[in-house]
């Protein structure tokens, strides 16, 4: 069992910085940047997915195996805009009523229960892929494929350190 925090990406790290100092695996697997919409990404998540994996490839953030998280990501996240739509029409309680038709007592909406549960899987898929907003605040955007392929960069990375 593993303990503390779930390293980050290599691309994440290079564009945020490499805060402490610490190396860059460079043998970590460099997936083909070819990503391409997954079938089941229909409707208004793929209109998310138009909008949102043009902005990842620049970054060089979305490769072809983040299909899946990435598509996830869009479905959920057109959900969440559904059903904040319905909330937002029909409010987040309900009247219960009696069998004459009075107010028995008031409930919450399964709606609720179903927005909370998305907002916190969306944020988690968005510090995953660096698309909340303290992610982007330590992200500075250069060119990362001169970063990653830069010999100085790489050589000071695997030096000894003094001291």
């Amino acid at each position: 069992m593993t303990r503390g925090r779930k390293p980050k990406p290599t691309k994440l790290r290079l564009l945020q910085g490499l805060a402490g100092h610490r190396p860059v695996n460079n043998s970590e697997p460099r997936p083909d940047s070819g990503i391409h919409r997954p079938q089941w990404v229909t409707g208004n998540a793929a209109k998310i997915w138009k909008r949102l994996i043009p902005t990842l490839r620049r970054l060089g953030i979305a490769t072809k195996i983040d299909a899946s998280p990435l598509g996830r990501y869009c479905d959920h996240l057109a959900r969440w805009i559904r059903t904040k739509d319905f909330l937002d029409e029909h409010g987040e309680t309900y009247d219960v009523l009696d069998e004459h038709n009075n107010v028995r007592y008031v409930t919450q909406r399964p709606q609720v229960n179903i927005y909370r549960n998305l907002s916190l899987l969306l944020t988690r898929l968005e510090a995953e892929f660096g698309l909340s907003a303290s992610a982007r605040s330590r992200i500075s955007v250069t060119k990362p494929e001169e970063k990653i392929h830069d010999p100085l960069a790489n050589f000071i990375a695997k030096r000894p350190k003094i001291g």
